[in-house]
């Protein structure tokens, strides 16, 4: 009997409520910050690799192309990584080992060409080509540090639960220029 009247009580009630907004409250928002997060930090490697998959009815087709498809229904067979020589870095900084990244940097040097791919920025990563031939004398400390005001310029950053837009520039200008001096042998 004096449960029952604890539950009937104008108190128990008022607790409750409060108790399901408050986790309809942390359910807001732990959803809200998983649709801002990337959740494939790999995307950017295989990007920075040339990678193509192949579609059921398109066939063959690079992964940068791929990415900037809109959705349809055609089926992902496989991914083909070309087995060739290249020199590959890849960056990412994580708040935490286990967390997801801030931002991502791959920077690869394949065939005299060299290309960073910038993810988890938030949203799709993108790949920018040193088409200013920044690096073509060599990497040297001056020409890595070049390259990645380049690539800060040429790529919007935004602003989620995880950083903000000028953090990431940062972080952007410094795991770029970290990336491509390990290409050039120099990794500090």
């Amino acid at each position: 009997k004096e449960l029952a009247d604890h539950f009937h009580s104008a108190r128990f009630k008022l607790v409750f409520a409060l108790l399901i907004l408050t986790s309809l409250a942390s359910l807001y928002g732990a959803l809200s910050s998983i649709s801002d997060a990337t959740f494939s930090s790999s995307e950017d490697l295989f990007l920075a690799l040339y990678t193509k998959v192949e579609l059921h009815k398109r066939g063959l087709v690079p992964l940068e192309q791929f990415t900037a498809m809109d959705y349809d229904n055609d089926i992902l067979v496989r991914a083909v990584v070309r087995k060739v020589p290249c020199r590959l870095s890849y960056q990412a900084m994580r708040i935490q080992r286990t967390d997801l990244p801030v931002l991502t940097c791959a920077v690869c040097q394949l065939e005299g060409e060299t290309r960073a791919v910038i993810g988890a920025r938030p949203g799709k990563a993108l790949v920018i080509r040193d088409d200013t031939g920044l690096l073509q004398g060599g990497i040297t400390a001056e020409s890595a540090a070049a390259f990645a005001d380049y690539v800060t310029g040429k790529v919007p950053m935004g602003s989620n639960s995880r950083g903000s837009a000028a953090y990431r520039s940062h972080l952007c200008r410094v795991l770029t220029r970290r990336a491509t001096l390990e290409l050039g042998g120099q990794a500090q």
